[in-house]
């Protein structure tokens, strides 16, 4: 192969990108947010050729997207753009491996183009070493795709000596917005250098706008904008300018903070009781996905514990179990170990009894099926079975979604009664914070987002504790 130089008419960066290209090989981690179809991906793209230019024989290279279409998209367009750089006589595709190799006098660099959504897809490439990785649409990824990437970024290793890049692209208003926030856009400005405290990672934020892409037909792609966030201005804002300074994606963005709402870690079921709270329970069943069960104390007077004064009517969510397959609570959020309702009941009696300290399981609240047991037993009647008097509760997320929503202003604000919630409810706090709202229905949270059964099961037992009931499980008026 003959050493030319990358066509700069045929493969150029936008201003901005140029920028970014030059700050790839000063830190280890370069991420690039903003809006919505301003060249980020394609700059990456060039950047990706460049570096494999660099590295020469010893690249091996990663590139992910979470879906399979989109890593075939990304693969053409790197296939066309690598034999353009270094000639088509030496670039090779292996499409149903999604490798791409081009061959250099020393010998062969390559680019690995991987969808990753499960631990399937991490198992694909587990033992592989990389030498530089491209995730692309990260702000759009799951959890499990999150973690997932954290995961991959483990593969990335090469000789001592040897700059290993990393690059992440995302748009702010997707599954990960929140994720994002937290662990690169709000450590520190835009265009800023600083180091990861915990990782020790050299790292930058570099924002980029649709204003920054001289390609971009900007006046029709903004009524398309327009039209496509009707009626949701922050939605707008974040696909057209790239803002993550709200955590808009979040349903519970604008109200959840960890420092008012997370209880003191030390707060234990047995000293709460001393000031004789209502206690109350509620559940959400699953059979192959997972079931959760929620005990809340609701306040019958103020209390201060600290320096912090709760009022009267706050709802503490003190103790959570679950069924979920994955108790690491680093993988699939949804799916369980399929337990029968029998067993399930087992699991809600210890938590109350032996690991809280209560005489009873208290009041329930939880959602039924039927046929479970051949003769039309619903999950009612067998957790009736096994000691646990349970009553449906009020359907109708909107208004348990909205109810935690006051409760958690309020608590932020010090207007009224708030919510909070115990450090170990480790399954809703994996949940609560990042739980995605509905593109189409602001009121309700995306339903798509299948990892929602903690959330189900908190939201029955707001419902259930602060609000006026008459007959069980039917409301009759707002606390």
């Amino acid at each position: 192969m003959t050493d030319q130089a990358i066509p700069f008419n045929v493969m150029r960066h936008t201003d901005k990108m140029s920028v970014v290209d030059r700050l790839v090989d000063r830190h280890d981690r370069v991420i690039i947010f903003g809006s919505r179809n301003s060249g980020k991906t394609t700059g990456c793209i060039l950047t990706l050729i460049r570096i494999l230019k660099q590295q020469a024989h010893r690249a091996k290279l990663f590139v992910g997207r979470e879906s399979h279409a989109g890593c075939l998209q990304l693969g053409n367009e790197l296939f066309l753009l690598c034999c353009t750089a270094f000639g088509a006589e030496n670039v090779t595709r292996n499409q149903n491996m999604g490798l791409i190799s081009v061959a250099f006098p020393e010998g062969t660099g390559s680019i690995l183009i991987k969808p990753f959504n499960d631990l399937a897809g991490y198992a694909a490439i587990q033992g592989a070493n990389f030498t530089g990785a491209f995730f692309d649409e990260a702000g759009g990824y799951s959890k499990s795709g999150w973690d997932l990437m954290d995961q991959i970024m483990t593969n990335i290793r090469g000789p001592k000596g040897m700059h290993l890049p990393v690059m992440i692209a995302l748009n702010p208003f997707g599954q990960s917005h929140g994720r994002a926030a937290k662990a690169y856009i709000n450590k520190a400005p835009a265009w800023t250098p600083y180091t990861d405290p915990e990782t020790g990672m050299t790292c930058i934020n570099c924002q980029v706008n649709l204003d920054d892409n001289p390609h971009a037909d900007i006046e029709t792609y903004e009524r398309n904008l327009k039209q496509a966030c009707k009626g949701n201005p922050e939605k707008y804002r974040a696909w057209r300018y790239g803002e993550f300074n709200l955590n808009i994606a979040s349903f519970w963005g604008g109200v959840w903070e960890p420092n008012v709402h997370l209880l003191p870690e030390n707060l234990t079921v047995h000293e709460l009781l001393h000031y004789r709270p209502i206690i109350r329970g509620a559940g959400d069943w699953g059979v192959r996905s997972a079931c959760c069960f929620h005990l809340g104390m609701k306040l019958r007077s103020d209390l201060i514990i600290g320096e912090r004064q709760y009022r009267a009517g706050s709802l503490f969510i003190m103790a959570e179990t679950h069924t979920l397959a994955d108790d690491s609570l680093q993988g699939d959020l949804s799916l369980g170990t399929g337990i029968p309702a029998a067993a399930w009941a087992t699991q809600i009696k210890d938590l109350c009894l032996n690991e809280c300290g209560l005489r009873v399981v208290p009041k329930t609240v939880h959602d039924a099926a039927t046929g479970l047991g051949g003769d039309g037993d619903t999950v009612h009647n067998i957790l009736g079975q096994n000691g646990i008097a349970c009553w449906s509760p009020t359907k109708g997320r909107a208004a348990g979604f909205a109810l935690i929503t006051e409760m958690l202003d309020a608590a932020k604000h010090n207007t009224g009664p708030g919510l909070y919630i115990h450090p170990r409810c480790r399954y809703l706090l994996a949940t609560l914070p990042d739980c995605p709202g509905s593109k189409d229905n602001p009121d309700v949270i995306d339903p798509k987002f299948k990892d929602d059964h903690s959330i189900d099961s908190a939201a029955y037992l707001t419902t259930f504790a602060c609000t006026k009931q008459g007959k069980m499980g039917r409301i009759h008026s707002p606390y």
